[in-house]
């Protein structure tokens, strides 16, 4: 599907490439727990970034796929890195409950994420943070970090 949909964008078709990512989405959407749809929520948001520069467009493309999709490590990534390429003023409190919501999961939420995975992403947003966000965001992800996945002493 990316391929194909970048050859349409190379040979002058960015509508068709535009359609194709929405086709195979709306295909996937039909499907019980597809594991492509979150990969190409991901890459049809950054291709339309990359190809438009409309960054509301992109952001309306990866949040619709919280509406169809278990929220995921490889969707908070994408949301994380799309946050991370937009110029100031960045739109990042967004990500915060979304990122908690994943690495911390209550009883109402269905999370089959790893602890690792889990880990991994509250790392991934530590750093994130580190490069934008305010010092009362970072101490706060880290606390919260520091409290989940760090060995009490």
């Amino acid at each position: 599907v990316i391929k194909h949909a970048n050859m349409e964008r190379r040979t002058g078709n960015t509508h068709g490439a535009f359609l194709l990512y929405e086709q195979v989405s709306s295909v996937e959407k039909g499907k019980e727990n597809s594991t492509l749809l979150p990969v190409l929520y991901a890459q049809y948001s950054r291709f339309s970034y990359l190809v438009t520069r409309d960054a509301e467009k992109a952001r309306k493309i990866i949040l619709e796929a919280l509406d169809h999709v278990q929220l995921s490590k490889l969707l908070l990534e994408a949301l994380i890195h799309f946050a991370s390429i937009q110029p100031p003023p960045r739109q990042i409190d967004y990500l915060e409950p979304l990122v908690e919501s994943f690495i911390e999961p209550n009883a109402d939420t269905q999370n089959p994420a790893s602890l690792s995975e889990r880990e991994e992403l509250s790392a991934i947003y530590i750093e994130f943070l580190g490069l934008l966000g305010d010092v009362k965001s970072i101490e706060k992800a880290e606390d919260k970090h520091a409290k989940l996945f760090l060995p009490h002493r």
